[in-house]
């Protein structure tokens, strides 16, 4: 055989083995095989999604209301691991209508290592127990704006340690944070010290329960005025939270603070809790209400933590006859 009919013979082949490898290549990059996606999929964020895309990414569950009527659906499970970017699905067609997703159920999202940033539509009512616990790779949720969301539960966000925000759109209903939800939040941001949830508009939060926030990385957090509920070491830990405002006009004698160790007292726990800079500001707070409402805190404040730490209240309050059970440094200055 010659030389020039080996190459005719030999050569197409070739050719024809580069087409097939490189059409295969680009088949396991498409269905995410190659390159750590394997059972993945890709779903645009801010897209609706198709049933069929659901049903691809996750296991649901009908939820009836007291007349066994369809109220909406739940995520129950992961069929394949999630994106870095993830939004919810909104609605699931049936019989041609389209019937909203309201819940997260318990645990479905925890532990993931690659889901970065949530967006949670506003149908959404709940965000079941540890359902993106230990998500250490999150650092942003977005709650759209006119949300029903109105629970989340306990653990739900616990040791995501990369979290840096969660956010309202506005017009929020959040009516409660179950204990430890964002206990750790944000704790490997050693460079920014910095954890942010803002609750947009809120005139419905009521309660915080136990260690809520225990550990994570707060600089200012606002409790708003609906709030009747905190519960026992909600903030403790919180080492850099420099500004805590209360925005309760009256009605202090509703809000409960609980405290199991009086020695301690776990709402802030312990003389380290802030740093020196730190501290609370009654927001709107009439003058009259003032050592109601000083009297209420100083059940839930850590003996031994608040003798550096001063209290910003309404400049015409007269505090200097008021008995606190500790040395805290009371300031009657205009609230900035």
């Amino acid at each position: 055989m010659t030389k020039s009919t080996f190459w005719k013979i030999v050569f197409p082949i070739i050719i024809a083995v580069v087409v097939v490898v490189g059409a295969t290549v680009a088949c396991l990059f498409l269905f995410g095989v190659v390159g750590g996606k394997e059972d993945n999929l890709d779903a645009p964020k801010n897209r609706k999604l198709s049933n069929s895309e659901i049903n691809e990414l996750y296991e649901i569950l009908e939820i009836v209301d007291e007349q066994g009527e369809l109220e909406g659906f739940s995520i129950v499970g992961l069929k394949q691991y999630p994106e870095k970017d993830v939004t919810l699905p909104n609605t699931y067609k049936v019989d041609g209508k389209d019937i909203p997703f309201i819940a997260v159920a318990p645990s479905v999202f925890a532990n993931s290592q690659t889901l970065e940033d949530l967006t949670i539509p506003s149908n959404y009512k709940t965000i079941g127990a540890s359902a993106f616990a230990n998500c250490q790779a999150l650092t942003s949720v977005f709650v759209e704006e006119n949300s029903a969301l109105e629970t989340i539960a306990a653990y739900a966000f616990s040791g995501c340690l990369a979290l840096h925000s969660f956010t309202f759109d506005q017009n929020s209903v959040l009516e409660s944070i179950g204990a430890y939800a964002f206990s750790s939040a944000g704790f490997l941001n050693i460079n920014t010290f910095k954890f942010e949830i803002d609750l947009g508009f809120n005139v419905s939060l009521k309660r915080i329960d136990e260690g809520a926030f225990q550990g994570a990385m707060l600089t200012q957090f606002t409790v708003p005025s609906s709030v009747t509920y905190i519960g026992d070491l909600a903030f403790s830990g919180c080492m850099y939270l420099e500004r805590f405002n209360f925005e309760r006009s009256e009605n202090w004698h509703e809000l409960q603070i609980v405290n199991n160790n009086k020695d301690s007292a776990h709402l802030f726990n312990s003389a380290n809790t802030f740093y020196s800079k730190g501290s609370f500001y009654l927001l709107n707070t009439k003058a009259e209400n003032v050592a109601t409402a000083l009297n209420v805190l100083k059940n839930g404040m850590a003996v031994n933590f608040v003798r550096n730490y001063k209290m910003y209240v309404d400049k015409n309050a007269n505090v200097d006859n008021i008995d606190y059970g500790f040395e805290a440094i009371i300031t009657s200055l205009p609230v900035d």
